[in-house]
């Protein structure tokens, strides 16, 4: 197992969905921590050249996550997700039902 430690959540979010989009499957972390890994499990029997293609994926992952948002974006938007999780479940609805 092999981990890539993240700014926060929200960028993890942000490079897993772009590995995803290039064919590579991580994990993401499973801890509340304040620094998120995102988890690589590559199999015993990897080849030289899948770690070749799984590098490049993460290095043009990280480069289109940093093209579009700035780190305090994500930083915005990680604590107000954090501040979402502390506020009434009647608040949040009430939320949706505008926004939806």
């Amino acid at each position: 197992m092999l981990g890539v430690r993240m700014r926060n959540r929200m960028v993890e979010n942000a490079v897993w969905l772009q590995l995803v989009k290039r064919g590579v499957l991580t994990a993401l972390s499973l801890s509340v921590s304040a620094t998120p890994v995102l988890r690589l499990y590559p199999p015993l029997t990897v080849e030289r050249a899948e770690i070749a293609r799984a590098l490049e994926a993460l290095d043009e992952s990280l480069r289109a996550v940093r093209r579009r948002f700035k780190p305090v974006v994500y930083d915005l938007g990680n604590e107000t997700l954090r501040i979402q999780h502390h506020l009434p479940a009647s608040l949040l609805r009430s939320g949706a039902r505008l926004i939806g």
